[in-house]
């Protein structure tokens, strides 16, 4: 079964990279799985374009499929 974060320990994990640590010493230090940390890392630089990260693979292919394809 997954681990369950709170967004204030995302949150603190995205800053500790803001701040200059690697994702490596973020993810030892924390105790979190490097794909956790780039999913979240990915979704806040989404989010930073105005982009709201989704988790339905249907969608996820159709903006794929719309982005290589003008």
């Amino acid at each position: 079964m997954p681990k369950i974060y709170t967004e204030e320990f995302k949150q603190t994990a995205l800053d500790l990279i803001a701040g200059g640590m690697t994702q490596m010493q973020v993810c030892a230090d924390l105790g979190v799985s490097k794909s956790a940390l780039q999913a979240w890392v990915r979704g806040s630089r989404l989010h930073e374009h105005g982009i709201q990260p989704t988790r339905d693979p249907d969608e996820n292919r159709a903006v794929r499929g719309a982005a290589a394809y003008p």
